[in-house]
């Protein structure tokens, strides 16, 4: 194991829950319209920080399938590799976006939707305590995660390339209002990793599901402005 358990994986699972919350207190705020514009403007790193999501993801659906059909240390020892990457890439994405917030001028507020949050994660975690699910299922959930990371990634890559030309940027803030929501929802399933294995692979499939409904919603808005743009370049309006 790279860290001993349990209270290796707890303390990390709580630093980013905690990293988490901070960067969604700011997100949260009621007077969030400048933060929008500010997000909405860094396009690159969001590219940046999808293609490190789609790397650790690719490597963990990796030998999650090898742990589903050849279990034994080394397989486990590689999961253990993927988990602490994850943990990284979502640690340091999250501390790097509070450092450039904090930066100009965004601070931490405590809302009613942050606190909100927070009592539905507990909710969540006690539901999911009372089912069990097959790890196939969660192999299954995150190739198709996979695939919307990575179809993401192609959307935002040409609407990179647009952006310097238009006026009024698509609003991103869902998308980063949604991985915020995504490595809290990661830092819980780190801290139930020895506790309770039914919260653990649960929350991983919710986890992945319910950002696949945020890329899929970000891609849909991306698509139409990119849309519009070629058809506007080719001159069939």
């Amino acid at each position: 194991m790279i860290v001993p358990l349990p209270t290796g994986f707890f303390v990390l699972g709580s630093l980013l829950a905690l990293v988490s919350l901070l960067n969604l207190s700011i997100y949260l705020q009621p007077n969030r319209d400048d933060i929008e514009k500010f997000v909405s403007r860094n396009i690159k790193l969001v590219v940046r920080f999808s293609f490190l999501l789609f790397l650790v993801m690719l490597f963990n659906w990796f030998t999650g399938t090898f742990m589903v059909f050849r279990p034994g240390e080394i397989t486990r020892f590689f999961m253990d590799v993927g988990a602490i990457g994850l943990w990284v890439v979502l640690f340091t994405t999250n501390s790097i976006t509070i450092f450039n917030l904090v930066k100009n001028g965004y601070r931490p507020v405590i809302c009613q939707d942050s606190l909100n949050i927070v009592f539905y994660m507990a909710v969540l975690y006690l539901v999911l305590e009372k089912f069990s699910m097959p790890l196939m299922i969660v192999e299954l959930v995150l190739a198709l995660f996979l695939v919307t990371i990575l179809y993401l990634l192609f959307t935002l890559s040409k609407y990179a390339g647009m952006l310097e030309r238009i006026v009024e940027p698509v609003n991103i803030h869902p998308l980063a209002l949604g991985f915020r929501v995504f490595s809290l929802i990661v830092g819980l399933q780190f801290m139930s990793l020895s506790y309770s294995r039914n919260a653990f692979i649960g929350l991983m499939v919710i986890s992945y599901l319910f950002f696949m409904v945020v890329i899929w919603y970000m891609i849909k808005k991306l698509k139409l402005l990119i849309d519009f743009n070629e058809i506007f370049q080719t001159g069939s309006i």
